[in-house]
């Protein structure tokens, strides 16, 4: 099992939109733990927040409301 996420160019670039608004942001990424994963959905919480979205790998970003908070 690994602890790193992947995440694709699409997925980079939204992030990186998302992050930029609050000053950063918690990432979580649920897969089955194989080394050679297709990329997946990535959930993203800004700091400071209980809102979440959910990244996709062509970056299609939906959101998913109330989620873990982000603390930072």
């Amino acid at each position: 099992m690994s602890d790193s996420i992947q995440l694709s160019l699409a997925q980079v670039i939204a992030l990186e939109t998302i992050a930029a608004r609050g000053g950063g942001v918690s990432l979580r990424q649920l897969g089955d733990g194989a080394e050679h994963t297709p990329i997946l959905d990535v959930y993203v919480t800004p700091l400071g927040s209980h809102e979440g979205v959910r990244i996709t790998p062509d970056g299609t970003v939906n959101d998913i409301g109330e989620t873990l908070p982000a603390n930072g």
